[in-house]
């Protein structure tokens, strides 16, 4: 018994969680990367919290909600990416600074525009996503 156990916890040690995240990431980038779309489309932030309205009807024909879509550039250029487990968007596009901070009198919305919804991650959703490319890394490593 006192041998299986020692193989059972070399293996066991030899487990990078945080490689595995990394490569489920890889692998949903965008199933995640439409979490985050989606939530703009409801006009609110990573957090929940609303981005406002539009300062003139003109600008989209509506007030509500504001979903920082124009062209759709600046969404295309969104990307989710894990390093060491821990899992950050960013978005490459010109616009991305001046939606965050503003620019002259236009306010900007804040750096919780870019990243996974706070209600997916509680939820679970995110983890779901995630869980089978996970268990299959993690079996990968066991396996060697």
């Amino acid at each position: 018994m006192d041998i299986l156990q020692s193989i059972i916890s070399q293996r066991l040690g030899s487990i990078d969680i945080e490689s595995a995240i990394d490569f489920a990431v890889k692998q949903h980038h965008e199933e995640l990367e439409d979490l985050n779309t989606m939530q703009l489309d409801e006009g609110v932030d990573m957090e929940g919290k609303s981005l406002g309205s539009y300062g003139k009807l003109v600008y989209k024909g509506r007030y509500q909600p504001v979903d920082l879509k124009k062209t759709g550039d600046w969404r295309k250029s969104q990307k989710v990416t894990s390093q060491k487990g821990v899992i950050e968007m960013t978005a490459s596009n010109w616009k991305t600074r001046v939606l965050i901070e503003g620019k002259g009198k236009q306010k900007g919305y804040g750096e919780d525009i870019l990243g996974l919804p706070k209600k997916d991650l509680e939820s679970g959703e995110v983890g779901g996503i995630l869980l089978n490319s996970i268990i299959l890394e993690v079996k990968r490593q066991i396996n060697g």
